[in-house]
């Protein structure tokens, strides 16, 4: 399009002469036309070049409407030709203008070389233009502009000018016009099957290097906070990473994957999506899964817009775990934070195989879904607004298959197989076993397949978590360590042989309770605990697919770990217990300063422990009159909460 503009800017005494500096300092990705290298510009940024229409508002319309009045009077031959009566004419375009929000009409026309244009535009617009509750409009076709045959003279060429103008100005209209992310009051993403010539309003793309899918590109960009709509901002806020501020604009980070639509997926791809968006918003695991900001059809591929998330779960396992995060007086999973968002996750998937709705009322099946690609990487760490708030997100769907089936219908897939580590044993054959090209054909698998690579995840932070809580303190050594012993047995990858599970998983899982013990810390609850997720992962580590565990029966038995737990803890340690779930840590006001024990400071946590151990002693061998103090976290001498314990079986409590 740059080519028809450069070879047509306006010049000499055309009013809009005086703002083509000014549209063009509007622009993302902008070309100056001064430079030596024009055409090589013209080809590196012309297909991502477009306009903010803040910037062209604030220009154009700021406090006063004296720019476009002037621009309306321009004396140049050419605009009193289209103009005609010069009073008329002004009324004329400021009512337009008012009713139709055609301002923008102005730039593109200038920005063209053609602000004589502007007038029998004007007069074509009206408000089955305007877009319904968005104050802006859809493109006026060449078509259908009053007298647009008469613009271009009676010369030769004129069908090849018209030509050269209408192919510009759809260039240009989306320039000015940029592709927006919405999502309706119910929540749906607005799906779009978009033109070649469309444009994106994506910014900094090379700022940011991301990991490449098996199958896909994945690509940052920013985008200014003009070209997001609300109800995509709604969610995008929620994403610490997702956003920042640059003077006095907003700026939020996205990253598009993008799939070649293949012709044996082209047919159901955008049924597989919106099936998806359904998993987004009425249910209580959609905090665990990614949520989709945009989708869109574009060039023979398939756009899938998400919120940038820096981190994910691979590079949290590669580095120490947080001091402050661990739990206090040695390991305890179900109050890590890690570790309850790996539940979530494992409640995310049973949604993803099991709860998806039907969209389609016209369609009577049930949704069959499954991931084929669970891995760390694949896991993102959402960090909340809120400092410290943390979540565990699956991502990445790009080889998934979501379909429609029947009641009494095979529930089996064929088999799209994404990380070789994370794969389950039935995929050998796929993978291994058949020549190169036979592709997936023969091979069908059950949706238990994503709980073998969930298995794998979990054994991984179980190993991570506890090593970072043992003395020695290092988790991502003692992961390193296990991943070499696995990888002794053939073949190397994976977490199975011919025959089975690799005898080193299985003894790593078998030894849990053992390494997970740290000496005066641990009681049996928390043993207990332990001892149901090694049942809970031989059951995952199934090798037959037809034994395996499938989702459903993973969050029930994780369901009924922590259920046993907190009886437990409610039964063993009642008064601790009660005491840390009434008053929890930043909460109702109180900060926990700890347990005056003679001389030094005993933690919240530790005086649970410690309560544990005094449980166990006969009763002329328990201490007496033990204290602990909380302190509002707004200083004030008047409010004080004391506990006293006479002994470890009974307590009174006084409030100061």
């Amino acid at each position: 399009m740059d080519h028809y503009r450069l070879l047509g800017t306006l010049s000499g005494p055309c009013e809009g002469a005086k703002h083509v500096s000014e549209i063009l300092r509007c622009a993302s990705h902008s070309i100056q036309k001064d430079t030596r290298e024009l055409f090589v510009q013209v080809e590196e940024r012309g297909e991502r070049m477009f306009f903010s229409q803040r910037k062209l508002k604030d220009h154009f319309r700021g406090k006063n409407n004296d720019i476009l009045d002037a621009v309306f009077c321009c004396e140049c031959q050419p605009c009193k030709a289209q103009r005609g009566d010069a009073f008329d004419s002004l009324t004329r375009c400021q009512r337009k203008i008012k009713e139709n929000n055609a301002w923008l009409l102005v730039p593109i026309m200038i920005y063209m070389g053609k602000l004589h244009f502007i007038h029998p535009w004007l007069r074509t617009v009206t408000q089955d233009h305007v877009i319904a509750g968005k104050r802006t409009l859809r493109q006026i076709e060449c078509k259908d502009v009053v007298g647009f045959d008469n613009l271009f003279g009676s010369h030769t060429e004129i069908e090849l000018e018209k030509s050269l103008f209408q192919s510009a100005y759809d260039r240009v209209w989306y320039m000015f016009n940029p592709v927006r992310l919405e999502i309706d009051a119910e929540g749906w993403i607005q799906y779009q099957d978009l033109p070649d010539r469309a444009r994106f309003p994506y910014e900094n793309e090379d700022k940011v290097k991301l990991p490449q899918g098996q199958s896909s590109k994945v690509v940052y960009a920013e985008i200014p906070e003009e070209y997001v709509e609300a109800s995509v901002q709604q969610r995008m806020n929620t994403y610490r990473d997702s956003f920042y501020k640059i003077s006095d604009n907003k700026m939020f980070r996205i990253v598009r994957k993008v799939l070649k639509i293949s012709a044996d997926r082209n047919e159901g791809m955008q049924k597989e999506t919106l099936t998806m968006l359904a998993a987004q918003n009425d249910h209580e695991s959609a905090e665990n899964i990614i949520t989709l900001l945009g989708l869109y059809t574009w060039r023979g591929n398939i756009h899938y817009v998400f919120p940038f998330v820096k981190e994910n779960l691979a590079d949290l396992l590669s580095r120490p775990f947080p001091r402050r995060e661990r739990s206090k007086g040695g390991l305890c999973l179900p109050e890590i934070w890690l570790w309850k968002e790996l539940v979530g996750v494992a409640k995310a998937l049973k949604h993803i195989h099991k709860e998806i709705g039907n969209p389609f009322p016209r369609d009577t099946g049930k949704v069959l879904a499954f991931h084929f690609d669970l891995k760390p990487e694949n896991i993102l760490v959402k960090s909340n607004p809120e400092p410290g708030l943390r979540r565990l997100q699956i991502t990445d769907f790009g080889r998934s298959q979501i379909r429609l089936v029947d009641e009494g219908d095979d529930t089996s897939s064929y088999l799209y197989p994404g990380d070789l580590k994370y794969m389950a044993p039935e995929a050998w054959i796929k993978s291994y076993d058949t020549p190169q090209g036979n592709d997936t054909d023969h091979t069908m698998v059950l949706q238990n397949y994503d709980v073998w690579s969930l298995a794998c995840i979990m054994l991984e932070v179980l190993v991570y978590l506890i090593a970072e809580h043992s003395l020695e303190g290092d988790g991502p050594k003692s992961l390193k360590k296990f991943d070499e012993e696995r990888r002794k047995e053939n073949p190397p990858v994976g977490f199975f042989t011919y025959q089975g599970t690799k005898m080193s998983v299985a003894q790593k899982v078998q030894t849990l309770p053992s390494l997970s013990a740290v000496p005066n810390v641990q009681d049996d609850t928390h043993r207990q605990y332990i001892q149901g997720l090694v049942g809970l992962l031989m059951e995952m580590f199934k090798f037959d697919k037809s034994d395996r565990a499938d989702s459903e029966e993973v969050v029930n038995l994780l369901h009924k770990a922590s259920k046993q737990y907190r009886r437990s803890m409610n039964r063993t340690h009642a008064l601790p217990w009660k005491i840390m779930r009434a008053f929890p840590k930043q909460q109702r006001g109180f900060k926990e300063i700890g347990w005056y024990n003679q001389d030094k400071t005993v933690s919240f946590l530790e005086m649970y422990v410690e309560s544990a151990r005094l449980s166990r002693l006969a009763p002329s061998n328990r201490p007496a009159g033990k204290t602990f103090r909380f302190k509002n976290s707004i200083p004030s001498p008047r409010r004080r909460n004391v506990i006293e314990i006479a002994d470890s079986s009974s307590c009174t409590g006084r409030s100061g």
